[in-house]
């Protein structure tokens, strides 16, 4: 008898195997996909990305190009450092990163991640200066190698770069030898670049190294 009343009573809060409520929305679909953090909400455990890609294709279809809140307090964390995966957790997630995520897409429209990976967006280029625009600021740099994304961003790729008063510094020939902006010329010189991409894809000056012998 009261093995019976046991039963019934978690039948009737909805108990399943696994310790689960049967009323939570069923799943849609599972995903992997790759987006910029715009926001992060430590309280609620949650983040906001810009989708950038997404599969299979009904995650290509329902998350490419929105900008979606995810689930992250329960997902494994990790950061690419030196080339390796170091263990972190959702808090080192920052606006501005570039994640690659794994994870649900359920009925109710909630996303949860179960992995994320934070991606390095800093760079060192090496590359010949083809245009450099003084007024708007900004660099279109010939790569020769490419630290961040070497396979995209490979040899003879044209790559446009921005440079902010206070934040990126320039030098001729070594760094002892500092420079201002609007010496640089363009004359397919050799340079070399360091960096940050940031948002949804500004490659951002931080050092200049003009006529570079490396």
């Amino acid at each position: 008898m009261f093995m019976g009343v046991a039963v019934a009573a978690l039948a009737a809060v909805g108990v399943v195997a696994g310790g689960q409520d049967s009323s939570a929305a069923a799943v849609k679909f599972t995903f992997t996909a790759r987006g910029i953090v715009t926001g992060v909400d430590l309280a609620n455990k949650t983040i906001e990305l810009d989708v950038t890609k997404a599969v299979p294709t009904k995650a290509k279809d329902a998350m490419e190009g929105e900008n979606i809140e995810f689930k992250v307090g329960t997902a494994k964390v990790v950061k690419v450092m030196n080339g390796k995966d170091k263990p972190v957790t959702y808090k080192n997630i920052q606006i501005g990163q570039e994640l690659g995520i794994k994870g649900t897409a359920y009925e109710d429209d909630t996303y949860a991640l179960s992995f994320a990976r934070i991606h390095d967006r800093s760079f060192t280029v090496i590359g010949r200066v083809e245009a450099h625009d003084t007024s708007a600021r900004t660099l279109d740099i010939e790569v020769i190698t490419s630290s961040y994304k070497p396979t995209t961003y490979a040899a003879g790729t044209i790559v446009t770069m921005k440079y902010f008063d206070g934040n990126s510094d320039f030098y001729s020939k070594s760094l002892s030898n500092p420079i201002d902006f609007s010496e640089l010329d363009s004359d397919h010189q050799k340079v070399k670049v360091m960096g940050t991409v940031t948002g949804s894809g500004t490659w951002e000056v931080k050092t200049l190294v003009d006529e570079f012998a490396g």
